[in-house]
């Protein structure tokens, strides 16, 4: 069985992904323990808007999209295995995560996940990992190196939401453009600030350092492939007037981005 869907388009050089799109858990795993209250009330079962903003987007530039069908809680399909973090929200940044923050009576808490909380959790990461997110990982290198063939260049386009509160923090970002220091990343931060009077983060509200062992860290390295993610405030997520109105700020920054990308 095949645990992510794709929208192929040999005709584009443009990839979108949506890593936390989903919030399905397979029956197996019984919720991994947790109540259907507990779920309602997370801030980590997926990103709320992100994968209806991702498939207009698509949609849009008739581009190629790849998601993943399952739960960051089940495995997160943004990680490596294994993956290092640098101690910040350590319990959110693993590929498998022991505990999840709720947000109940409009009081945050962190609560465990019972059914990740197992004695071998490396090798239950491992088995999930290989499972979920490993054949997620090797279509989209696929994708991409077939884009590179053809056209000599591939653009990577991950679309996330965040809450505009977080575990205490407020984050005041509206869009954040999250990036490993691409070289023309201030061309497409200042190409966003002209159309909008949101307020948009470089490398906020998360940044890609913040965890070692990101998925698509590996095809980073690779000449012509270029990555760069958006991550949206979810109160601009909440309903489809709104969510085309980030996906027409977003189109003429991803024009731009493709038109570097292709004279690079």
């Amino acid at each position: 069985m095949r645990y992510y869907k794709k929208i192929k388009n040999s005709k584009s050089p443009i990839i979108f992904t949506c890593e936390h799109g989903s919030s399905f858990i397979p029956l197996k795993y019984n919720n991994l323990g947790l109540s259907p209250e507990i779920l309602k009330n997370s801030k980590d079962l997926f990103d709320p808007g992100a994968l209806n903003l991702a498939l207009n987007l698509a949609n849009y530039f008739k581009a190629n999209i790849i998601y993943p069908t399952f739960s960051r809680l089940l495995i997160d399909a943004n990680r490596q295995y294994n993956a290092k973090t640098n101690k910040k929200n350590t319990y959110h940044a693993p590929a498998l995560k022991t505990e999840l923050l709720i947000e109940d009576k409009k009081n945050e808490k962190i609560i465990p996940i019972p059914y990740n909380q197992k004695t071998d959790l490396k090798k239950e990461e491992k088995y999930r990992w290989d499972k979920y997110v490993k054949p997620y990982f090797k279509e989209i290198k696929k994708m991409a190196q077939e884009s590179l063939l053809k056209f000599g260049y591939v653009c990577i386009f991950q679309i996330h939401s965040f809450y505009p509160l977080y575990n205490g923090n407020i984050r005041k970002v509206d869009i954040g453009v999250i990036h490993n220091n691409l070289p023309f990343v201030k061309k497409i931060i200042a190409t966003l600030k002209r159309n909008t009077k949101l307020i948009i983060g470089n490398n906020k509200p998360w940044k890609m350092k913040a965890v070692s062992g990101g998925l698509l860290e590996p095809l980073q390295k690779i000449k012509g492939i270029y990555i760069i993610g958006f991550d949206v405030n979810n109160k601009h997520l909440k309903k489809i007037k709104k969510i085309k109105k980030i996906k027409k700020i977003l189109i003429r920054v991803i024009i731009k981005t493709e038109k570097i990308a292709k004279n690079s």
